[in-house]
């Protein structure tokens, strides 16, 4: 049996907090996927067919033709819950010595509380920022773990999954402007305008920097003069061939493993808010607070994370709770394009 305690810290003020919490230094792909809160457990998703059509002429006193409308589809997406509680440790022998000194101040325990909510939102928000660098790298979100196996396949056309002819890590060689030329034509031509950026890692950065024909793009002697340039002369390089600036040096890496494969390039479109969005939704936890009145929150304020204090037992226990359902899902599967640059 499970309860939801009122005390030492209401719901309220748990849920409160939760929200407040930062993602963790280096987790800014909520940039590019950002949080938007629905009042649902599932995602509509419309794959648009956007249309380029023109007015005809027509003659004097003819008919007049009716307006081409953009196709579509809709189909729904289920997100995933994503909880976490708190284990036994400062939380319990606080409660321990209370109940030793009959009674007393609940300032440790609500500090040991807030210490266990805060500790929980970090470990999902850098779940959460690893599904969307899944999502980013590979157009699709595979969730195995736990005992759930699923994948959410957003359609990205096989088209925008591109690889380098040469290594750019080949500085000699390798032709960066000219891969990226192609690859822009690509997406262009596919989602109806040139990609707005891209997100890089730090290595790949270095081999543009390095990279021969970015240096001659500068007006460079790349015989006599400097082996490397600057960022800024990396995106001024790009910017002569009208091709998109790099937005992110991106390296994050959690649980030791680089939330974006080294070597990856991602383009995003001119607007990010049109890739896609990170979802939140309303968790079973917020039903269970609105429909046993323990919360002075309405329908509306329920979805995103949720933070309370749950007892169970036997064996008794009490442990601080944050649940959620959320899903990082593309809006538009054309905005996005993957480079592999390694080879």
């Amino acid at each position: 049996m499970t309860n939801i305690l009122n005390a030492p810290v209401h719901p309220d003020a748990a849920t409160a907090f939760v929200r407040r919490v930062p993602d963790p230094a280096g987790n800014i792909l909520s940039q590019f996927l950002p949080d938007k809160p629905i009042e649902d457990t599932r995602v509509e998703v419309t794959d648009v067919e956007l249309t380029s059509s023109t007015a005809p002429y027509r003659s004097y006193d003819g008919n007049i033709p009716r307006i081409k409308r953009d196709g579509f589809s809709v189909r729904q997406i289920e997100m995933l819950p994503m909880s976490l509680q708190g284990g036994k440790g400062e939380y319990e022998r606080l409660q321990l010595e209370k109940v030793r000194q009959s009674g007393g101040s609940d300032a440790a325990i609500v500090e040991a509380i807030y210490n266990d909510l805060e500790k929980i939102v970090i470990n999902i928000r850098n779940a959460v920022e690893v599904y969307r660098g899944k999502l980013l790298s590979t157009g699709r979100v595979t969730v195995a773990e736990n005992g759930v196996f699923t994948e959410a396949d957003f359609g990205v056309p096989a088209s925008h999954f591109v690889a380098a002819d040469t290594p750019w890590a080949n500085a000699e060689d390798a032709r960066p402007i000219e891969d990226e030329l192609a690859w822009t034509e690509v997406y262009a031509n596919s989602y109806g305008q040139a990609p707005g950026g891209q997100i890089v890692s730090r290595k790949t950065m270095g081999a543009l920097r390095a990279s021969k024909e970015i240096r001659a793009a500068a007006g460079l002697d790349v015989g006599n003069g400097p082996r490397f340039v600057s960022n800024e002369v990396v995106n001024a390089a790009l910017s002569a061939f009208d091709l998109p600036p790099i937005v992110a040096v991106y390296d994050q890496m959690i649980n030791g493993q680089r939330v974006i494969p080294e070597g990856k390039v991602v383009f995003v479109p001119q607007n990010y808010a049109d890739l896609g969005n990170t979802y939140w939704g309303v968790s079973a936890t917020a039903m269970e607070l609105l429909n046993a009145a323990q919360t002075d929150s309405s329908f509306s304020d329920m979805p995103g994370l949720v933070g309370v204090v749950i007892k169970s037992g036997p064996p008794f226990q009490e442990a601080a709770l944050v649940d959620s359902i959320n899903l990082p899902i593309l809006n538009n599967p054309k905005a996005l394009m993957v480079a592999d640059v390694n080879g």
